[in-house]
């Protein structure tokens, strides 16, 4: 539809220069809306891309950008919140009305198609986050299908089957993505969490491996990173957790507050019996950050085995909290609330856990699995 513009201020002012002189210069306008929203002046983009489409109502552009603004609104929103569904409405709506205009011009798809994956792929994205499943794997699947060599679609759909614990689908998307030369820290952070996810629910001693590759090659270039704690993991799996001691000690001879070397080491002092210490290194956590998910989780795990119901409680609580996290253990952690609660004779809290779980994680199959085992007690 049109290319990507330089940044930086330099750019804006050609932009706004180009408009100056030919006003119906849509791309310019369209350009200069795409910096503004790129510095993070909102409103001034939205205000850009308002008039271009009211001005120039099948320009799909601007729908896309303004899709791209209230999507960037519902990020920065607090998780779980109105603001933050009102937000992620409105891109859904301005990503519709662009694939509307280019309904209404009759375009080939052949055409616009990695636009149209573009679309397609930021509307899956919210379609998901939306709870609506069935829609934002078509969104999805079609991105892939229009443009099979960009990153972004398969990315996004990796993730997608990430949130839904259809881990094999969503190693062989970020395996794909790599290969086509998406290599950023994030993928690769990701990739090696399905791996170890996967391994679980399959067994394949392949991606233990891999996953072992990738997180080692993380952890050598950032240190400080869950990318320690899933390297951790695997060694904990192959019985290896002496390699794992030694990975967390030396990145906290260099970060001694490092919340994943500090967690994956009280895994270490549990697993090898010294209670003691494990609960000593969590209560450094805490300190370091009340909310941790690790330390909370494993001192939750610690009373559930124990059947102290009501201890884990609290714990669990912060484990569910709404945040950005998007590790595996948040659906388990959501399980063990629930069956805490169930235990503790409180049904119906324990199966208004599993509905948040669903709404969190929507289509998790280990949630579902739960609900189906709520309902039959």
């Amino acid at each position: 539809l049109h290319p990507r513009p330089a940044s930086g201020r330099p750019a804006r002012k050609c932009f706004q220069e180009a408009v100056r002189i030919e006003p119906t210069f849509c791309e310019a306008r369209s350009n200069l809306g795409r910096l503004l929203a790129e510095a993070g002046e909102l409103e001034e983009a939205e205000e850009v891309y308002l008039k271009l489409i009211e001005e120039n109502p099948q320009f799909i552009p601007g729908y896309l950008g303004l899709g791209n603004i209230f999507f960037e609104r519902a990020s920065r929103s607090p998780v779980g919140s109105e603001d933050e569904k009102t937000y992620f409405e409105q891109s859904k709506n301005y990503y519709g009305e662009a694939l509307q205009a280019i309904k209404v011009l009759q375009i080939d798809e052949r055409y616009v198609a990695k636009d149209l994956a573009t679309i397609l792929g930021n509307l899956g994205v919210v379609e998901s986050v939306l709870g609506n499943i069935a829609d934002a794997e078509k969104h999805l699947l079609k991105s892939v299908a229009l443009d099979a060599e960009q990153t972004s679609p398969r990315y996004n759909l990796g993730l997608f089957y990430q949130r839904l614990g259809r881990f094999e689908e969503a190693v062989i998307e970020l395996e794909t993505a790599i290969k086509l030369g998406r290599k950023d820290e994030m993928t690769r952070m990701n990739l090696g969490g399905m791996y170890i996810a996967s391994y679980i629910a399959s067994k394949k001693s392949d991606h233990l491996k891999k996953a072992e590759e990738v997180c080692a090659a993380l952890v050598s270039e950032s240190g400080c990173s869950l990318a320690l704690e899933n390297l951790c993991s695997v060694y904990y799996l192959t019985k290896r957790n002496d390699l794992a001691k030694d990975a967390c000690e030396k990145v906290l001879a260099k970060s001694p507050d490092c919340e994943f070397a500090l967690g994956a080491l009280a895994m270490y002092y549990e697993l090898a019996g010294n209670a003691a210490k494990a609960s000593e290194l969590r209560t450094r956590l805490l300190a370091i950050n009340p909310d941790n998910f690790d330390a909370n989780y494993g001192l939750a795990v610690s009373h559930f085995k124990a059947a102290r119901w009501t201890d884990a409680i609290p714990p669990l609580i912060k484990c569910t909290k709404p945040s950005l996290l998007n590790t595996n253990l948040v659906p388990n952690a959501y399980v063990r609330l629930a069956r805490c609660y169930k235990y503790a004779k409180e049904p119906a809290k324990a199966f208004e856990v599993i509905e948040g779980g669903l709404k969190r994680c929507p289509g998790n199959q280990l949630l579902t699995i739960e609900v189906d085992r709520l309902a039959e007690v």
